[in-house]
C-alpha cells in the first residue's frame, strides 16, 4: 500500500474530516480533507500532519489520520510527503522523510521573497510545486520572471460529487457573499447599497466566512451576518440565492472555490476579472470588467435573464484524485 503525508505549517487551527462537516473550514483546509479521505477511500494510507495538532482526531468516519507533528517519527517511510503552502517548511520535511517524494502545494500570492523561497528550498530538497489552476501557476508572485521560473505542477482544487442539484426554485431577493471578508466584503457592501438603491430595494446580502476573521457587518440595513457556517449550510445558501454577490477586485483569487461550488448547485456568480475567475467559472458572463458591470448584470438576472450554470467535471473529487493517485502512487 502507497503511504502519503500531508503537511500542514500554516493552518489557524487543527481540523479534520469532521471539521469540514460541522465549522466553518477555509478554502485550503477543505481541500486537505477532500483530497486525503478520497487517497484513503482508493487504498493510499493517507496521513494529515499539522503543526498546531496536540493530539491524533479521534473524529469517527474518517479514513484519514490527522496527527501532531510530534507523531512524524511514527510514520515510517511514507511514498510522498505533500508540504502546504510554506516553502520554508520543505527543508525540515525533507530531513523527517529522506527518502520520500516530496511536493509543495502552493495556495496563496506572494512578492518575489516568497518566489525565490519557493525556487531555493524546492532546488535544495529536491521538491516539486502544485499550483491549483493555470492562472496560479503563471502568477504565483508578483515577479514576473520569478514565475517563468518556478514553472509549477496545476492540479485543481477538489469540490464534492455529491452537491446538491440546482434548486427548483430560488429567491431572487436573495444575495450571497460566502467568503473570508479581506476578500472585497467592504467594497461588496457598497455595491450593494447602490444595488438596493438603483434595482431592488428588497435585496437581501447574506454574509458567511469561514470563521478566520470578524466580518463586521452588524447592523448594516439589509445585511444578514450569518457567520462560520457548516459547508452544507453555505452551500444551502448559495444555492437558493439569485446568485452569489463577489464583485471582488482586491483579493485575486488563486482557484476559488465558492466559484466551483456555486456554479455545480446552479448559482451564477457576479465578480470582477481578477485572478482564477474566468478560468474556474463556466459562464463568461459571471465575469465583469467594472462595478457598473456587475450591476447591469445583476439587474438583468433579476427580471430573468439569470444564466444556467453548472460543475465543470475536472474540479469533481473523483476526477482531481486520479491526478494525486498519480503522485503518491
Amino acid at each position: 500500500m502507497s503511504k502519503v503525508v500531508f503537511f500542514d505549517p500554516c493552518c489557524p487551527k487543527p481540523y479534520d474530516a469532521a471539521t469540514l462537516r460541522t465549522q466553518g473550514l477555509g478554502g485550503s483546509e477543505a481541500s486537505v480533507v477532500r483530497v486525503a479521505e478520497a487517497l484513503a477511500r482508493e487504498r493510499v494510507e493517507t496521513w494529515v500532519m499539522q503543526h498546531n495538532r496536540a493530539a491524533p482526531s479521534s473524529a469517527a468516519a474518517q479514513r484519514a489520520a490527522y496527527v501532531s507533528t510530534a507523531q512524524a517519527a511514527e510514520i515510517s517511510k511514507p511514498d510522498a510527503v505533500v508540504v502546504l503552502r510554506n516553502p520554508d517548511a520543505l527543508v525540515p520535511a525533507r530531513h523527517e522523510f529522506p527518502d520520500a517524494r516530496l511536493y509543495l502545494w502552493l495556495h496563496d500570492l506572494g512578492n518575489a521573497d516568497f518566489a525565490r523561497a519557493i525556487l531555493e528550498h524546492c532546488a535544495e530538497t529536491r521538491a516539486e510545486a502544485i499550483a491549483v489552476s493555470h492562472w496560479y501557476a503563471a502568477h504565483v508572485s508578483d515577479d514576473e520572471e520569478l514565475n517563468r521560473r518556478l514553472r509549477p505542477r496545476v492540479i485543481y482544487n477538489p469540490i464534492d460529487d455529491d452537491l446538491p442539484r440546482p434548486a427548483a426554485a430560488f429567491d431572487r431577493d436573495k444575495l450571497a457573499f460566502l467568503s473570508s471578508p479581506q476578500k472585497g466584503l467592504a467594497a461588496t457592501l457598497r455595491l450593494f447599497e447602490r444595488a438596493r438603491v438603483e434595482i431592488n430595494a428588497d435585496f437581501r446580502l447574506f454574509v458567511a466566512n469561514p470563521g478566520y476573521r470578524e466580518s463586521g457587518v452588524s447592523g448594516e440595513r439589509n445585511v444578514v451576518d450569518l457567520g462560520a457556517l457548516p459547508h452544507a449550510q453555505a452551500i444551502e445558501h448559495a444555492r437558493n440565492a439569485l446568485c452569489v454577490f463577489y464583485p471582488n477586485d482586491v483579493y485575486p483569487e488563486t482557484f476559488g472555490l465558492v466559484f466551483a461550488e456555486a456554479d455545480a448547485v446552479g448559482t451564477p456568480v457576479l465578480t470582477r476579472d481578477v485572478g482564477a475567475a474566468r478560468e474556474i467559472l463556466c459562464d463568461p458572463r459571471e465575469v465583469c470588467a467594472s462595478a457598473n458591470e456587475v450591476l447591469a448584470r445583476l439587474e438583468a438576472w433579476y427580471r430573468g435573464a439569470r444564466p444556467a450554470v453548472r460543475a465543470k467535471p475536472e474540479f469533481l473529487t473523483s476526477n482531481v484524485v486520479k491526478s494525486w493517485l498519480a503522485l503518491v502512487r
